[in-house]
């Protein structure tokens, strides 16, 4: 007997069939409807360009969303960094091609529209600002390390350092607000003067400066100290104006001999100079005769901190080498200032003292001389001397850039048609300006301090009122006092002390027991100690009106420049 499917049967199965299709046919089609894009829309994510194919993507959303799976519509999708994982509240960057009107969405279909060029990027999210892509947009106030030119002390604080909340609002958390000035609290564990120091790593809170005076017999008639410097101890370099030559002390904190060298050949008393040097030790640097040649050389003697001599060097060229300057540059090496023949040579030394260039300072006047003042600063070299100017020698203030070129010079007639004026000293101060040790000569020769701003524009000028007194060596003491060194009447070590603005606060002389005579401070003897003082060397001796017999004497002083008992 046959069997089959009865046609009642069939129909029902044909009918249920095409149920069954339509119904899949309409849900397939709904799927594909909704994963479209809906641009223009509140967006739980944004999209902002950064061109060259960068977009970066913030979620705005409550919980992580995967950046990689992210959709566009008119540019490729490449991918994003990391995981692709965008926990809320952040962002991530992801890369991309195309450029154009794109819109990018994601599973929930909330899409965001932007535009970008390609290559700088342009516009914005719709959905507007983005905290975190360190654009200040809309109502932030600041963004990531956007602070928009604010700092601590324009939002109304002494000092510390601005940052910025994941919320763009200003962190204002690390600024300080000063409420003792100087600190005086020097052991509560606070900054109370903002100044970045606590108690007693604060120079407020250290006790006086420790005051004392030494004398030093190098076994010559006459010494010339010309410079010191501060090596965790103090080195200090003389002229022994004999055939011995040249004497060089190390001394220790309290001004106790250390070591001693004597070079063979005088260094001369205008022609030498000692630095620190980074990592320890020191160099020194004096002038010889070459009895061959005939002209002055430039001789460098390298020590370690306990005096042992690490190298030495000569430099000699086609003509006389008067230098009397000598810094540290901070890539290793050293640059030494120096006069020939009306021009002054700015000489850079690698870290062996062998010549690597000569600056030459070239002005349209034709006499100009180097005063014993160059420093180094951040972007490049500051130097004083004197200039001919229309008959007048005037001071010569000039900065150059690390390459020599003249960045500003600083001319300043002081004494028109009476004599010269003269610059001798430099340092440069905590504010960003320079202080210079100075000669007037109106109504006879007076020491004299300027200061000129970063631009080398003037700010204050200030002299003495005792004629026959020379400004050559100055220092910047630890709460922005100057102290200016020099001569007095023309016979004595003699020092001003100016407050910061450059007014007159107090004078100091010097003594010694048993002398009579202490010589000009000259422009690289006098320096800021790490105590708060500050410290010269400088020709100590008995006159007798015939004969000055003198030898080295270093002086330690407090925070006014006062010798103490």
């Amino acid at each position: 007997m046959r069997h089959g499917i009865s046609p009642i049967v069939a129909v029902v199965l044909l009918i249920a069939i095409a149920v069954i299709a339509a119904v899949g046919l309409y849900f397939w089609t709904a799927g594909l409807a909704t994963k479209q894009p809906v641009p223009n829309t509140p967006a739980s994510i944004t999209a902002t360009p950064l061109g060259s194919g960068k977009v970066l993507i913030a979620n705005l959303g409550q919980s992580p969303i995967n950046a990689s799976a992210l959709q566009a519509v008119g540019a490729t999708w490449v991918g994003c960094t990391g995981t692709g994982i965008v926990p809320a509240g952040q962002q991530i960057l992801c890369n991309y091609s195309g450029s154009g009107n794109i819109v990018v969405y994601g599973a929930d279909n909330v899409g965001t529209t932007f535009f970008d060029d390609g290559s700088t990027g342009g516009g914005g999210p719709t959905g507007g600002p983005v905290c975190g892509n360190n654009i200040v947009e809309g109502t932030e106030s600041c963004d990531g390390t956007n602070l928009s030119s604010q700092t601590c002390i324009t939002r109304g604080h002494t000092n510390g350092t601005l940052a910025c909340f994941g919320n763009c609002t200003f962190n204002e958390t690390t600024c300080c607000d000063a409420t003792q000035t100087p600190e005086t609290s020097c052991a509560d564990g606070l900054d109370n003067d903002c100044d970045g120091l606590v108690d007693g790593a604060d120079p407020d809170c250290a006790g006086p400066a420790v005051t004392w005076k030494h004398l030093f017999d190098t076994g010559s008639v006459s010494e010339y100290p010309m410079a010191i410097a501060e090596t965790g101890s103090y080195v200090t370099i003389s002229d022994k104006a004999g055939p011995d030559g040249c004497w060089v002390g190390g001394l220790d904190s309290n001004g106790g001999l250390s070591w001693s060298d004597t070079w063979p050949r005088r260094c001369f008393s205008s022609y030498s100079s000692v630095v620190r040097v980074t990592g320890g030790g020191s160099l020194a640097m004096g002038q010889f005769m070459n009895s061959t040649s005939g002209f002055y050389e430039m001789y460098l003697q390298r020590y370690d901190g306990s005096g042992n001599k690490l190298w030495s060097n000569t430099l000699a060229t086609s003509h006389h080498m008067y230098c009397n300057s000598l810094v540290e540059t901070g890539d290793g090496g050293f640059t030494a200032g120096c006069n020939y023949n009306g021009n002054i040579d700015i000489m850079k030394l690698g870290s062996n003292g062998a010549l690597v260039g000569t600056f030459t300072y070239d002005a349209a006047d034709d006499a100009y001389t180097l005063g014993g003042g160059l420093i180094k600063i951040t972007d490049g070299y500051v130097f004083t001397g004197r200039i001919v100017q229309a008959g007048d020698s005037n001071v010569l203030v000039v900065k150059l850039n690390n390459a020599g070129g003249v960045v500003w010079e600083t001319t300043l007639n002081l004494s028109p048609g009476v004599g010269s004026d003269y610059a001798y000293g430099v340092t440069e101060l905590s504010d960003g300006g320079f202080a210079i040790a100075a000669k007037f000569s109106q109504a006879g020769d007076k020491a004299a301090a300027l200061k000129l701003n970063s631009g080398g524009g003037t700010v204050w000028i200030w002299n003495s009122t005792t004629s026959s007194s020379y400004g050559k060596a100055i220092a910047e003491g630890y709460d922005g006092k100057i102290l200016l060194g020099g001569l007095y009447n023309s016979q004595y070590a003699y020092t001003w002390l100016l407050d910061s603005n450059g007014n007159f606060l107090t004078s100091n002389s010097y003594t010694y027991p048993g002398k009579n005579f202490i010589g000009e401070i000259r422009p690289g003897a006098l320096i800021p100690t790490s105590d708060r003082g500050f410290v010269f060397a400088d020709q100590t001796g008995f006159d007798d009106g015939m004969d000055l017999i003198s030898d080295v004497g270093v002086y330690k002083l407090n925070e006014t420049g006062g010798q103490g008992s």
